[in-house]
């Protein structure tokens, strides 16, 4: 397997200057003349893992906790956790470095199944409005927390990880086939404020985990 090539489900508009090859992908980590304003991240090649467990209260890894509720999100070690359902839930490891899945437990790797995109900066908010209906900011929820519905009518899963009076940032997952069609729509819906495509660099650099 080593041979093989593997491709993101996104490909973004930009001239890579500084790139890692990983796991079979070529990562981009800068792009040349990145702006300080919104931006747009391809994160599609960062590990996915997939949880079904009848308890998992029980279940810890890297000594993060899967919080209690649905829609609800814990992050440590550079890991983002999100509470699926009663017995489901996904690990999101977004130090972009791969990891062995353990062997205790019924894990199963969704990495190449979905696309995955950071889409950051102070126009979030009014991008994000022009593209889903769903009432993406709540100034008293916890950090970060997750929603699962429409944007730009592509089904997708939406963490909130900042917002305002902070720069925002959304974490958008969705079906790796329309990945491409979801960067398109980000970056076109975007263009008033100036959102262009940013490396993983730039992500990790603001993220602050």
């Amino acid at each position: 397997m080593e041979n093989f090539k593997r491709y993101s489900p996104v490909s973004l508009a930009g001239n890579p200057v500084e790139t890692d090859p990983r796991n079979g992908l070529e990562v981009v980590l800068r792009y040349e003349n990145e702006k300080d304003g919104p931006f747009l991240a391809d994160l599609s090649h960062i590990d996915k893992w997939m949880l079904q467990e009848s308890d998992l209260s029980r279940v810890r890894l890297l000594d993060i906790s899967i919080p209690e509720t649905t829609g609800h999100c814990s992050v440590g070690n550079k890991t983002l956790i999100i509470r699926q359902s009663a017995t489901q839930a996904l690990f999101w490891h977004l130090s972009g470095k791969h990891r062995e899945m353990p062997r205790n437990l019924p894990w199963t790797d969704v990495t190449d199944g979905y696309a995955l995109l950071a889409l950051a900066g102070d126009a979030v908010p009014k991008i994000a409005e022009t593209l889903t209906p769903l009432p993406l900011f709540r100034p008293l929820e916890h950090l970060p927390f997750c929603f699962r519905g429409p944007v730009t009518d592509i089904p997708c899963q939406v963490v909130v990880t900042k917002q305002p009076p902070d720069p925002a940032m959304l974490l958008l997952a969705c079906a790796r086939g329309y990945g491409q069609s979801l960067a398109e729509a980000l970056l076109i819906a975007g263009k008033p404020w100036g959102l262009s495509p940013a490396g993983e660099q730039r992500f990790s650099e603001l993220f602050l985990l």
